[in-house]
């Protein structure tokens, strides 16, 4: 796993918050602020605590690197990569990766700011091909990656089931 910061930084309105790289012992705090994202965002579907718990849990050996975004010790935005293909030679150089900021944070440079200290960090690992998907109806994230030179590789047809309803996703991508 990846270890970086803590940095500081500045948003858009001039807030200071920092960034961090967080590890396996902080998984209870982060189960917690993960529910609260997902009750608060519509682009992804909620669950309960104990649950997140659970899957960080098993899935925590495929992440590659785990970034938080505070304001006062509260994580207000996350982002995970993780190596999807770890055990093959032909794949290993891919990195797969999903972010989340609360809506009281979008448009304050948090998305612009996680995406590029990502990918600094995954070039020293030997990534070079990051990839994630986004909800067609999520416009914002979608112009936030076109803007740092991520593109659209294709759709996915039905490939989120959010609160009983299918959603499209689109397939974005960038060298690095």
């Amino acid at each position: 796993m990846s270890t970086y910061g803590p940095e500081e930084f500045t948003l858009h309105n001039g807030s200071k918050v920092s960034i961090r790289a967080l590890d396996a012992s902080q998984l209870e705090k982060i189960a917690k602020s993960v529910s609260q994202f997902a009750e608060e965002i519509t682009h992804t579907q909620e669950a309960d605590a104990a649950f997140l718990i659970d899957e960080l849990k098993k899935r925590w050996e495929l992440v590659h690197l785990f970034l938080g975004v505070f304001e006062n010790d509260q994580l207000i935005a996350y982002l995970t990569l993780r190596r999807p293909f770890p055990d093959r030679p032909w794949a290993k150089h891919i990195g797969e990766f999903g972010f989340m900021v609360l809506s009281r944070y979008w448009e304050q440079g948090i998305g612009s700011k996680l995406l590029k200290v990502m990918e600094d960090l995954a070039k020293e690992s030997g990534i070079n091909r990051l990839e994630a998907r986004v909800r067609i109806k999520n416009q914002r994230a979608t112009n936030l990656f076109i803007r740092n030179h991520y593109h659209i590789e294709g759709k996915r047809r039905q490939a989120a089931l959010i609160n009983g309803n299918y959603e499209d996703e689109y397939f974005v991508a960038k060298i690095i």
